[in-house]
Order: structure tokens, then C-alpha cells, then sequence
């Protein structure tokens, strides 16, 4: 495995475990993560937890396949995730908008 600090405009550096097995789609305000792993993924060994400046996601009893703080702050109750057909994970960030 290989180690890389991922650098996600506006949100700052995320730090991947594994580089094979995530890629991601990002506009102004969010990005959406998606998590490739060898055997499609079950709500039963997903393991992802966020908070407002962190955020660590990956497969339980396993080191994380991404894992840092962030520089924005996160809308954790917009930020999900989710399971698609094909078992991968699809993790969506939302950054906080200042509201004046």
C-alpha cells in the first residue's frame, strides 16, 4: 500500500491509503468520493465517520482507504454515503456555506 496526501480543492489534504481504490468528482461545494475495494462493500463492514474537519472511510478492522482533517468545513448534515449496485462506496461531502 502506499500512502498519499490528496490534495481536494477547498476541503485541503486527505490523506488515501490506498491510491488504487478511490477516486473523485468535486465541484465548488462538495466532492463525492467513491471507494473501490476487491469485494463489493455491505452496510455491515463499512466503516465511515466525518465531522465538521475530519474525515476517515474505509472497510472495518482494515487501515482506512481515506483518512485526514479537511481545511473547509464540512455540512455534516449534508455530507452521505452510500452503496451502489456494484457494492462500492460513494461517499458526498459537502462543504458549509457562509450564510449571512
Amino acid at each position: 500500500m502506499s500512502v498519499r496526501n490528496t490534495l481536494i480543492r477547498g476541503l485541503g489534504p486527505l490523506y488515501s491509503v490506498d491510491t488504487t481504490n478511490e477516486s473523485q468528482i468535486q465541484d465548488c461545494w462538495s466532492v463525492t468520493l467513491r471507494l473501490i475495494t476487491e469485494q463489493p462493500m455491505t452496510k455491515d463492514v463499512v466503516d465511515v465517520q466525518f465531522n465538521k474537519q475530519y474525515i476517515r472511510a474505509g472497510v472495518k478492522g482494515q487501515r482506512p482507504i481515506i483518512q485526514g482533517e479537511v481545511w473547509s468545513l464540512l455540512d455534516v448534515d449534508q455530507c452521505t454515503w452510500q452503496i451502489d449496485e456494484d457494492g462500492i462506496v460513494e461517499l458526498t461531502l459537502q462543504k458549509e456555506r457562509d450564510v449571512p
